[in-house]
C-alpha cells in the first residue's frame, strides 16, 4: 500500500496518513487563525519584506551584498496573487507559508518508513508535526521554512531515485532545488557541497552511475546560481560577491568565545580600532538603507571618504570595540565588502591570538546549537493584551502588546495561541534526546540516519565555527531533530516490545 494519499478517497489511505491528515489539519490550522504572518518586526523580515515589495513593483534586481534573495523570488508571487484578497493579502501568503511547511512530516514519515519502519515514520512525522520550533518558522518572512522544506523535499526525491538505480533526471530536479535553498541562506552551500560528496560513497551502485548523479546534482544547484548570478546579481550589483557580512558573523563567533579584539593581534585589528575611533560626518542606520546594499562600494561620496580616511587617528585609541555602530560607520565609508574584508582578517588575528581558547568553546557553542537554547519567535499568549473587537465575528479577537502598541492588523484566535504558548517549552525537552540520538543513528547503520547525523553535525560545528548562535542561523535543518530522535525511539520502543514479547512467551508453561 501506498504511504501517500492515492485517488479512491480516505478509505485507501493507510491509517497513519489518514491520522496525519487530520492532526495536520488541527495543528497548522490551529496555528494559523492563532499567529498572522509577522511582517516587519525585525531588521531581517524588513528586509525580506523590501525585496519582496520591490518584486512587486516590478524591479527585478533585487541582488544586493547582504539580504538572501531566495525567498523573495519564491513567495513574490503569492504576494502578488494576494493582492486580489485585498486586507487578506498577508493571510493568503500566510496560508501559501503553512501549506508548503506542512509537507515536512510527510515527506520525513516517507523516508523513515522506508529505511526502518511504519511505526518509525509515525514516531518521526508526529515530532515533526508538533516540533515547536518547526511550527514557528511558516508565519515569519524569513526563508527558514523553505530551506527546511527544499532540503527534506532533495532528500526525498534523491532517496526515491536511489531505489530505481540512480537515473540523473531526479537528482537534477533535487540540484535545483538545493540550488533555491542556497539562494535563501547562503550558509547552507557547505551542506549542498557535502550532500553532492556522500553520493561518492554509495557502494550499492557503480563509481559510473554514482559520477553521472554527483554531476546531474550539481548542475541542478550550479543552474540557478549562475542564472541569479547572470540575470539578477550582478546587473544589480556590479560584483560577483554575493554576501559582505561573513566578516561580522565570524568575528561574532569568536566575541561567543570571549576572545579579546586588541590592536596587539595584528594589523588589521589596529587599523579596524583606529578607523573606528575616527569621527563621522554620519552615521546613519544603514541596516534600514536596505536599497543601498546593491552597492558594494563605498555609500559616500569620493570626497567625504577621502575627508573621512585622511582624519588623524586619535590619541587615545579604544581597546575593544562595539561592533554594531563600528560595523555601521565603516560600512558607510568603505563600503560593505571593504568592511567585510577588513573583519575577516580581524577575525583571522584574534583566531592565531588565541587559537586554543577559540577550540576549547567550541563544545560549549556546539552543545547549544544541538539542544537549539534559543529565544522564541512568536509572542507568548501573556505578552499580549487580547481585546475584543465588534467588527469581528467569534472566536476572532485583536491583541496588543503592553505598552499598548498594536500587535498586528489581523485578526487572531487566542484559543490556539495559548496552547502553543503554554505547550511549547515542554515539547522543546526533546532536544534533550538528540545527543543521544546522534550516537544510535552512528552505531545503528542505517544509511538514512547516517547520513542525518553527519549533516546536523558537520552544520552545528560549522556554525559553531563561522557564524553565531541565534536561533535562525541553526534553524533551516529542523527537520533533523525529529528525523533522528522519532527514529530512535522507535528502535527503543522496537526493541522493548520485543524483550516484553520474549518474556511473555518464555513465561508461558510448557506443554
Amino acid at each position: 500500500m501506498s504511504a501517500f494519499p492515492i485517488p479512491g478517497g480516505l478509505s485507501r489511505m493507510h491509517a497513519h496518513i489518514r491520522l496525519l491528515l487530520l492532526l495536520t489539519l488541527l495543528v497548522r490550522g490551529g496555528m494559523f487563525l492563532a499567529y498572522p504572518l509577522q511582517v516587519r518586526v525585525d531588521d531581517n523580515q524588513n528586509g525580506q519584506r523590501y525585496l519582496i515589495d520591490r518584486l512587486l513593483e516590478g524591479d527585478l534586481l533585487i541582488g544586493n551584498v547582504r539580504y538572501n534573495t531566495g525567498y523573495p523570488l519564491v513567495i513574490a508571487p503569492a504576494a502578488a496573487a494576494g493582492q486580489l484578497f485585498g486586507r487578506l493579502n498577508e493571510r493568503f501568503v500566510l496560508l501559501v507559508q503553512v501549506t508548503l511547511s506542512a509537507l515536512i512530516p510527510f515527506l520525513l514519515y516517507d523516508l523513515a518508513r522506508r529505511h526502518h519502519s511504519r511505526r518509525a515514520g509515525l514516531v518521526v512525522a508526529l515530532l515533526a508535526l508538533f516540533d515547536p520550533h518547526g511550527l514557528q518558522w511558516a508565519h515569519l518572512s524569513l526563508p527558514i521554512w523553505l530551506v527546511a522544506l527544499c532540503y527534506t523535499l532533495s532528500i526525498w526525491i534523491m532517496d526515491r531515485a536511489t531505489q530505481r538505480g540512480l537515473p540523473r533526471g531526479p537528482f537534477l530536479v533535487a540540484g535545483v532545488i538545493l540550488g533555491v535553498a542556497v539562494l535563501a541562506r547562503l550558509v547552507f552551500a557547505p551542506v549542498v557541497a557535502l550532500i553532492t560528496l556522500t553520493l561518492l560513497f554509495s557502494r550499492r551502485f557503480s563509481m559510473r552511475k554514482r559520477l553521472n548523479a554527483l554531476v546531474a546534482l550539481g548542475v541542478g544547484s550550479l543552474l540557478v546560481l549562475a542564472s541569479y548570478f547572470v540575470l539578477v546579481h550582478y546587473p544589480a550589483t556590479g560584483t560577483f560577491r554575493l554576501s559582505c557580512v561573513g566578516g561580522h558573523n565570524f568575528l561574532e563567533s569568536l566575541y561567543e568565545a570571549d576572545i579579546p579584539v586588541v590592536a596587539a593581534n595584528g594589523e588589521a585589528t589596529a587599523r579596524l580600532l583606529n578607523l573606528s575611533a575616527l569621527p563621522a560626518n554620519s552615521r546613519p542606520e544603514t541596516s534600514l538603507g536596505y536599497g543601498d546594499w546593491r552597492n558594494p562600494g563605498p555609500w559616500v561620496t569620493q570626497e567625504v571618504q577621502r575627508e573621512f580616511l585622511s582624519q588623524l587617528p586619535p590619541e587615545v585609541v579604544p581597546e575593544t570595540i562595539d561592533m554594531r555602530p563600528a560595523n555601521d560607520v565603516l560600512t558607510w565609508n568603505l563600503g560593505p565588502c571593504e568592511t567585510d574584508s577588513l573583519l575577516y582578517a580581524v577575525a583571522l588575528e584574534a583566531l592565531a591570538a588565541r587559537p586554543l581558547q577559540f577550540v576549547v568553546s567550541l563544545p560549549g557553542e556546539v552543545h547549544v546549537l544541538l539542544h537549539r537554547i534559543t529565544r522564541w519567535h512568536l509572542p507568548h499568549i501573556d505578552s499580549l493584551e487580547i481585546y475584543d473587537d465588534s467588527d469581528l465575528p467569534f472566536p476572532l479577537q485583536r491583541a496588543r502588546d503592553r505598552q499598548g502598541l498594536s500587535y498586528l492588523r489581523n485578526p487572531l484566535w487566542p484559543a490556539p495561541m495559548a496552547v502553543y504558548s503554554d505547550t511549547r517549552d515542554l515539547l522543546n525537552w526533546t532536544n534533550l534526546l538528540i545527543v543521544p540520538a546522534l550516537a544510535w543513528a552512528l552505531l545503528r547503520g542505517r544509511a538514512l540516519f547516517v547520513l542525518a547525523a553527519l549533516t546536523l553535525l558537520f552544520w552545528v560545528i560549522f556554525l559553531a565555527v563561522f557564524d553565531w548562535r541565534e536561533g535562525r542561523i541553526v534553524a533551516p535543518l529542523w527537520p533533523l531533530w525529529p528525523l533522528l530522535i522519532g527514529g530512535m525511539l522507535a528502535d527503543l520502543w522496537q526493541g522493548i516490545s520485543a524483550w516484553a514479547g520474549a518474556r511473555r512467551e518464555s513465561a508461558r508453561p510448557s506443554r
